[in-house]
C-alpha cells in the first residue's frame, strides 16, 4: 500500500481539528463577540440581561414618542410576516453592499460620512423594527393563549420577555433574533416607519 508523503499526512490529520476550531471560533463570535467566552459564561449572560434592559427602555421611549406609527409597523408584520422577512433580507444585503462600496471606492472625505449615514439608517431600522416585532408577537401570543388583547405597551413587554428568554438559548436564540430582526427591518421599510407612505414622491409641484 502506497504511503502518503509526511506533509499530506499532517494536513489530513489536522483537518478535523481545524474544523472543530473553526466551529468553536464561530460560536464564540456569535455568542460572546470579542470576549472569548462561551454562551453560558456569567459575563455573557450579564451582557444579555443588560441588553434586554436597554430594549425595555427603548420600548418605552418609542411608544411614548410614536406609538401610533409603531402599531402601523406591527400591523404590517401581522399581515405579511414572510414578505417583511424577504424585504428585510433584501434591505440588509443592499445596506451591506452600499457600505462596502463606500468604504472601498469612495474617498475618505466623502465615503466616511456616507458610510456613517448607512450605519445609522441600519441601526434605526433595526431598533424600530424590533420594537414593532415585540408588540406583534406579544399581542398574537396574548390573544391565542389568554384569549384577550392587552394594552399595546403590555403586549410589547410580553413579546420582549418571550424573545428575551429565547435569547439565552444557544443557536436557537441567535437564529430567532436574526429572523426577528429581518422581519422588523422589512416591516419598517414596507410601512415607512408606520406612516404607510411612499418613500419617494413622483408628484411635481
Amino acid at each position: 500500500m502506497r504511503r502518503l508523503p509526511a506533509r499530506s499526512a499532517k494536513v489530513l490529520a489536522a483537518g478535523p481539528r481545524a474544523s472543530s476550531t473553526a466551529s468553536s471560533a464561530w460560536l464564540t463570535l456569535v455568542e460572546g463577540p470579542s470576549l472569548g467566552l462561551g454562551a453560558t459564561s456569567p459575563l455573557v449572560i450579564g451582557a444579555k440581561i443588560a441588553l434586554l434592559a436597554a430594549w425595555a427602555a427603548l420600548l418605552l421611549l418609542f411608544f411614548a414618542a410614536s406609538g401610533r406609527e409603531l402599531l402601523g409597523t406591527a400591523d404590517g408584520i401581522r399581515r405579511e410576516p414572510f414578505r417583511s422577512f424577504f424585504v428585510g433580507l433584501t434591505g440588509v444585503i443592499a445596506l451591506v453592499l452600499t457600505a462596502l462600496f463606500f468604504s472601498a471606492f469612495a474617498g475618505a472625505l466623502v465615503g466616511i460620512p456616507l458610510l456613517v449615514l448607512v450605519i445609522l439608517l441600519a441601526m434605526v431600522l433595526k431598533l424600530w423594527g424590533m420594537v414593532a416585532v415585540f408588540y406583534a408577537l406579544g399581542d398574537w401570543l396574548a390573544v391565542h393563549l389568554f384569549r384577550r388583547r392587552p394594552r399595546p405597551l403590555n403586549a410589547a413587554t410580553f413579546g420582549l420577555l418571550v424573545l428575551g428568554a429565547l435569547k439565552f438559548l444557544p443557536w436557537i436564540g441567535t437564529w430567532t433574533w436574526t429572523a426577528a430582526t429581518l422581519i422588523g427591518v422589512g416591516a419598517a421599510l414596507s410601512t415607512k416607519f408606520g406612516r404607510r407612505e411612499p418613500w419617494f414622491s413622483l408628484e411635481m409641484g
